[in-house]
């Protein structure tokens, strides 16, 4: 590793799928997660408007499973976040090609 700056640039693109060049803007990565949690913790509520006691409570818990599951359970943000593993499995397997 001659160039330790080129490395870094050549995984952040070839393995992680970046530009290291051209970065998204904080303020705007703030606001959507700031409107994503927000949507995110009212949907458990919404039967706690209409109905009270055990059946808004069986409500809640269906509509925050309902919802990780559509979610894929998962954060876009977090390293196992959607389109991450297609982008690992692929390069792996480009990796462990013969020739």
């Amino acid at each position: 590793m001659r160039n330790p700056e080129v490395a870094l640039e050549v995984h952040a693109r070839e393995e992680l799928g970046l530009q290291p060049g051209k970065t998204g803007n904080p303020w705007q990565a703030a606001g959507s997660s700031f409107v994503m949690f927000s949507i995110g913790a009212v949907i458990p509520l919404f039967p706690w408007f209409f109905v009270s006691g055990t059946t808004a409570a069986l409500l809640s818990i269906v509509l925050g499973a309902v919802s990780v599951l559509a979610s894929d359970g998962r954060s876009p943000s977090s390293p196992a976040g959607p389109g991450s593993d297609r982008r690992s499995a692929s390069w792996h397997s480009r990796r462990s090609r013969p020739g």
